[in-house]
């Protein structure tokens, strides 16, 4: 989901609802520092379902250079505007290479960001809109026009991922773990219900 500043908040979260979605958390185990210790019922060949966590922003350039080998199911981005800062997910399709995905995840985000121009610009230009949200509506469509922009004519640097959600093997997460760029991996107990992605302190809040 998108997340905004106090201000703005109420402007929109009737608009972000319906394209954006939300993963419940869900108790896990982690993979962090130098401990791996998984449940006694699960074997190093076993394929499993985790979330990973990186120590710092991905461009896609780097998602597809790092991950092109792994099943990707869903990324999370974040994105610090002037005035906002916007956060969310997108689910990847399975009948597709990461490219593909990757370029899909691209075009979606450019179509909800459009589509929220257009909802803020009308509200705004309706008379009967209230008065005091109008500055706010105003700040907010800014930083949308300006992200817009950005996707646009750089979207490989300027889509940045801090989290993402695979599925491997339980000892090919175990070598992922000794990676520097990750913070934290933890396995899902349900796959459907993977846990969100943990921003590390390098990520912004």
């Amino acid at each position: 989901m998108f997340k905004i500043n106090k201000n703005s908040k109420i402007l929109i979260s009737l608009l972000i609802t319906a394209v954006l979605f939300t993963i419940p958390s869900i108790v896990g185990f982690a993979l962090a520092s130098n401990t791996f210790e998984p449940e006694p019922q699960l074997r190093p060949d076993d394929i499993v379902t985790a979330t990973v966590s990186f120590e710092n922003l991905k461009n896609l350039d780097e998602l597809q250079k790092n991950y092109k080998n792994k099943k990707i199911l869903q990324i999370h981005h974040i994105y610090a505007g002037q005035n906002n800062t916007f956060t969310g997910g997108y689910v990847l399709s399975e009948n597709k290479n990461l490219e593909q995905q990757l370029e899909d995840y691209r075009d979606s985000q450019i179509y909800v960001i459009k589509n929220m121009i257009n909802d803020l610009t009308k509200a705004i230009d309706n008379p009967d809109y209230y008065e005091d949200k109008r500055e706010a509506a105003l700040i907010l469509l800014e930083d949308l026009q300006r992200r817009l922009n950005q996707i646009q004519q750089n979207p490989n640097d300027s889509l940045k991922v801090y989290g993402i959600v695979i599925r491997d093997t339980v000892k090919n997460l175990e070598k992922l773990k000794s990676n520097s760029d990750i913070a934290y991996i933890e396995i899902a107990k349900n796959p459907k219900r993977p846990p969100m992605p943990v921003r590390s302190s390098n990520i912004l809040d």
